[in-house]
């Protein structure tokens, strides 16, 4: 049993260390508060790991030893491989928040892989480059809401949260998309609809929601 555990935890390690030096990042399941935490420190890893480095040059013999001259080495990309039906937004928008924070020093690409629906379909427009497998599907829908309280105020509550919401996914689709649908546009498409709407990789490339259609490599 403990030559088990220990075969385990051995085999555990050197998935994560595989995992860093490709620097992959694995985003899969319902996005949970639970989930964005391990992310989000796998994310601050990558980064240390693979963000930009003063490296010293060689020693010149024109240059006195007290002397130090550095070059900073250009950062590697993390990739964060997505394949989720969604979850909670509260976590998701975290998410976000760090994904284009850390995206400032290193190049976080995103890639729906399966799978990118409610929330994981807006955590792939986070990525300093997006991309969907040629067989990945992308879905987008207006929220869904579970409150307490008395009738009055779960009906504000719920008025005033929806028009946040809303705000925040069209001003963040219309930013980041690149085929010029502005906000009116995904409002339209999203909240008017009433249903769920999904698409293929071809489709969100042409609503320039990805960059690239990942055949592989």
């Amino acid at each position: 049993m403990e030559l088990a555990s220990e075969l385990l935890v051995t085999h555990c390690h050197r998935c994560e260390r595989e995992l860093n030096e490709r620097g992959l990042c694995l985003v899969t399941g319902p996005i949970t508060g639970t989930c964005v935490d391990h992310v989000v420190r796998r994310l601050h890893t990558l980064a240390a790991l693979r963000g930009p480095r003063a490296v010293p040059l060689p020693h010149s013999p024109l240059t006195s030893t007290a002397e130090h001259h550095y070059v900073v080495t250009e950062p590697a990309p993390i990739t964060v491989l997505i394949d989720s039906l969604g979850g909670e937004a509260g976590a998701g928008f975290r998410l976000i928040d760090v994904i284009q924070g850390l995206g400032k020093t290193v190049p976080i690409h995103t890639r729906a892989l399966g799978m990118a629906a409610s929330m994981a379909a807006l955590i792939l427009q986070a990525g300093t480059r997006r991309e969907m497998g040629r067989f990945a599907t992308l879905m987008l829908h207006a929220g869904q809401w579970s409150l307490e309280g008395s009738d009055s105020q779960v009906f504000e509550d719920y008025k005033r949260l929806a028009a946040i919401q809303q705000e925040q996914i069209c001003s963040f689709l219309a930013e980041r998309n690149t085929a010029g649908k502005d906000f009116a546009y995904w409002k339209k498409l999203i909240w008017k609809r009433k249903s769920e709407y999904w698409m293929d990789a071809a489709e969100a490339l042409s609503l320039g929601l990805i960059d690239g259609i990942w055949e592989g490599q």
